[in-house]
């Protein structure tokens, strides 16, 4: 119940900071607003929240079926994926439990734990998706978290997916 508000309440902030970033990216004002953008990601709140409405993810994560599109099915789809076990599953406990301290430091305590558990999910879910063709390696964590923390949940997904099967292919195939 409280899932759909917290994601159009993101959605909404973010495409007020999006909005704000039409201008130059070299001003004193898109500096600012970059900042804005940043603060998006790491201000928004609820389980799974980020920036989704009438995203397409279909062009950022290499095909739309069973992507994590604003669609309930997509957002149904992704939860069944982060839910999902994998080989490396324990790793990817391991490395979240002790991630976002360095980089992160500005982070409440709870709201580190909720991070953690988004960085979880989205790590989880990545793996899951690609069952076979992607693995996890310790350090995923961190540019997972990078994505994360600017982006949100489902977004950091996409582009994680996309990175995973792409330029950071041959760290994540099954022999590094």
């Amino acid at each position: 119940p409280a899932l759909p508000a917290a994601v159009a309440a993101t959605a909404a902030a973010t495409a007020a900071a999006a909005a704000a970033a039409a201008g130059s990216a070299s001003s004193p004002a898109a500096l600012d607003t970059s900042h804005r953008i940043s603060s998006v990601g790491l201000a928004r709140q609820g389980s799974v929240s980020n920036s989704l409405a009438g995203h397409n993810s279909s062009s950022s994560s290499g095909g739309g079926a069973g992507s994590a599109a604003g669609t309930p099915d997509g957002l149904e789809q992704y939860l069944k994926w982060a839910a999902g076990t994998h080989k490396d599953s324990n790793t990817v406990k391991v490395d979240v439990e002790r991630s976002l301290h360095s980089f992160a430091s500005f982070l409440a305590p709870e709201e580190r734990e909720a991070r953690r558990e988004e960085l979880r999910r989205l790590l989880n879910a990545v793996v899951t998706k690609h069952e076979g063709s992607v693995h996890y390696y310790q350090g995923l964590h961190d540019v997972a978290a990078v994505l994360l923390l600017v982006a949100g949940e489902l977004p950091a997904f996409d582009m994680l997916c996309r990175m995973a099967t792409g330029h950071l292919r041959d760290a994540t195939r099954p022999s590094l």
